[in-house]
């Protein structure tokens, strides 16, 4: 399939699932909330969301920096894709996006996954050392000091 048959398969498939994901949604209700939204929260947001991936393609590059040096475009292509997929099927892009390297780089797929793991291994140490944060530093709120599940925690810890 040449290159611009694709892009025409993708514009149709994009506009496809945007009729599908908007069935249903009032339209002028959205509209309004886009009109009373402020624009500087919603650059912000956006802003924060672009650095979020682009951290998230830099991490997966610098653990994949051993089996292959990759380029930050590239990385950052196959993270977006990969989130996308997740959108559609969940946890898709776990695979999309080692399959996504090994089209372009000498990174087998296995690897790639293997990569992937070790990146939601330090996802895991990060949500638990936050958690450990909320636990132990920061103040409980009043219903919390007393309960028992919070004790049972405690006694884990």
């Amino acid at each position: 399939m040449s290159r611009s048959a694709r892009l025409v398969l993708g514009v149709l498939l994009a506009l496809g699932l945007l009729a599908l994901v908007f069935h249903g949604v009032d339209m002028r209700a959205m509209g309004r909330a886009f009109t009373s939204a402020q624009p500087g929260w919603l650059l912000a947001a956006a802003c924060l969301a672009v650095a979020s991936y682009a951290f998230r393609a830099w991490q997966w590059g610098s653990l994949l920096a051993p089996l292959a040096r990759a380029r930050a475009s590239d990385l950052m292509s196959a993270t977006m894709i990969g989130f996308a997929a997740g959108l559609i099927v969940p946890r898709s892009g776990e695979f999309v996006r080692p399959w996504l390297i090994s089209r372009r780089y000498p990174v087998k797929i296995s690897a790639g996954l293997g990569v992937i793991l070790v990146e939601r291994l330090f996802d895991l140490v990060a949500v638990l050392t936050l958690f450990a944060l909320y636990l132990f530093v920061l103040p409980r709120p009043a219903a919390h000091v007393d309960s028992s599940v919070t004790r049972a925690l405690e006694a884990a810890m």
